[in-house]
């Protein structure tokens, strides 16, 4: 009876060993178990991680993108807005100019006509080009032949005329009778600043040849000029050595009566 108690102990105690060992066991794969758990879900978190981190660099550059690609969607829109405004421009032009368009041929032939006449306008421009640089030639060398006929006819009155007979001579000297003058008048328009209405007026003051002019005294051309309303014509364009050269030449037989 004691011997089965004792059994009976022991076999309890080596249940309670067994369940202790069975506990441990028990306990200790589920700390394991944890430990390699808690290992996995770290390892998973890294790559969860990583894969965050790659996700949110693609992510940044496909906001770049984002960004980029709508710069080019306003600027091709502005473009387009822009084609449009110039679409219509030229639809605008088109429809004005669409009735014009039977007028072409006849437009086309016009051109044909002008052409030639363009050609003749340049050579006319041309030639008139030439004809300008002869006349500045030509005004030159005239300039160059009145200073010389002017120091001909200062020498030619300086020759002639003494001026201590000149004071002598009355305001109007007439060389002839009036109607011997007026039957040999002189081309008083040969003398520059005299023209047709000048000349009418010096005759009818019994005016009518290059002497009388040329004989005129300081005090007569004073005279003259008061009289007749000539404003200082006749000392400013010098008609007493100008007629004066002319009655030379003529004498000479140089100017036509």
């Amino acid at each position: 009876m004691t011997y089965a108690i004792g059994e009976i102990i022991v076999y309890i105690v080596l249940a309670a060993l067994i369940g202790l060992m069975a506990g441990y066991l028990l306990w200790y794969s589920r700390i394991v178990g944890t430990r390699t758990e808690t290992n996995i879900m770290a390892s998973v978190l890294r790559e969860r991680s990583a894969t965050l981190s790659l996700y949110e660099t693609e992510l940044a550059a496909a906001l770049d993108e984002r960004d980029h690609l709508r710069s080019q969607t306003e600027a091709l829109t502005g473009n387009a807005e822009r084609r449009a405004n110039e679409v219509e421009a030229l639809r605008s032009q088109v429809s004005q100019l669409r009735p014009l368009a039977h007028r072409v041929p006849e437009l086309r032939s016009r051109v044909d006509e002008i052409d030639p006449l363009v050609s003749r306008v340049s050579e006319l421009e041309d030639a008139n080009a030439e004809l300008n640089a002869r006349a500045v030639a030509a005004e030159k060398a005239l300039s160059l032949l009145t200073e010389q006929r002017d120091r001909l006819v200062s020498a030619v009155v300086a020759e002639d005329l003494d001026d201590s007979d000149a004071e002598n001579h009355p305001p109007f000297l007439e060389a002839e009778p009036l109607e011997l003058l007026k039957e040999h008048p002189d081309d008083l328009q040969l003398i520059n600043g005299i023209g047709p209405h000048l000349e009418g007026v010096l005759n009818e003051n019994g005016i009518f040849t290059f002497q009388q002019i040329a004989q005129l005294t300081t005090e007569g051309v004073y005279e003259l000029d008061g009289q007749l309303g000539f404003k200082g014509r006749i000392e400013r364009d010098e008609w007493v050595r100008q007629a004066g050269t002319l009655h030379r030449l003529k004498v000479d037989g140089g100017v036509d009566e």
